[in-house]
């Protein structure tokens, strides 16, 4: 499958390929060895922070286990959630080119641990270093990068062509798509709260409510206790034509 197809599949399909593509990030593991001096290894407990003040900026950050999400707050104070990840996936300061943009922003930004996780420290330099020695770890970054990539571009998308029922429809396929493990239906994880689905995409928590509450009504998701929702991945899809 080219990259123009893959960016153009259904929704419903996004695990199945997502399933093949983390099988790349393994070869990432490979540049975080426990015994180099240049590497730091982190523990944290869910809700504690998976970066500490005397990181450097430059720090790049690999989820060996856990989940973390990265957050920036608010000019009213409300989290708003930038994105999370997961095992094998990489976070930080991990700007390859010149672009000012690249790293705009970068130091407001807070780590924190979803469940208890681990956490591999590295400064930049030496994690292209460790790149230079083991070339063939790029498929791994490359593929995490593909995930993001598509990930974004899908949530640009929705803002311009759709409207808030689709935007939130297609947030839950997205969001169940990276539970690659999970079949159909697929329980959210981590758990999502109405607030931080209106901030994904762009719409006020009321209206996020009343959305949620007529996928209910028509057998699209579950949500069996508060910021537990169950997607029934494949009906939402039909439902959507996505």
């Amino acid at each position: 499958m080219n990259w123009a197809s893959h960016m153009n599949q259904p929704l419903a399909q996004a695990s199945t390929e997502q399933r093949s593509c983390c099988v790349l990030t393994g070869t990432l593991a490979e540049l975080w060895p426990p015994d180099d001096d240049r590497v730091t290894v982190r523990t944290v407990s869910a809700g504690e922070s998976a970066t500490t003040a005397s990181d450097s900026l430059d720090s790049v950050y690999y989820v060996r286990r856990g989940l973390v999400k990265v957050m920036r707050y608010s000019g009213s104070g409300d989290e708003v959630i930038i994105d999370y990840y997961r095992e094998g996936s990489l976070f930080g300061g991990l700007c390859f080119c010149e672009w000012p943009l690249c790293e705009e922003g970068i130091e407001r930004e807070v780590a924190v641990a979803v469940e208890a996780s681990e956490i591999v420290v590295m400064k930049f330099d030496n994690f292209k270093a460790q790149i230079r020695e083991r070339p063939e770890a790029l498929l791994g970054l490359l593929s995490d990068y593909c995930r993001r990539l598509a990930a974004a571009r899908s949530r640009i998308e929705s803002f311009v062509l759709h409207g808030a029922e689709e935007r939130l429809a297609r947030a839950l396929l997205m969001l169940a798509a990276q539970n690659p493990d999970s079949d159909n239906p697929v329980q959210l994880r981590p758990v999502v709260t109405h607030k931080e689905l209106a901030h994904l995409i762009g719409i006020s928590r009321q209206v996020v409510t009343k959305l949620i509450g007529r996928f209910r009504e028509r057998g699209l998701i579950e949500s069996p206790s508060a910021g537990h929702l169950i997607v029934h991945r494949r009906k939402m899809a039909q439902s959507f034509n996505l």
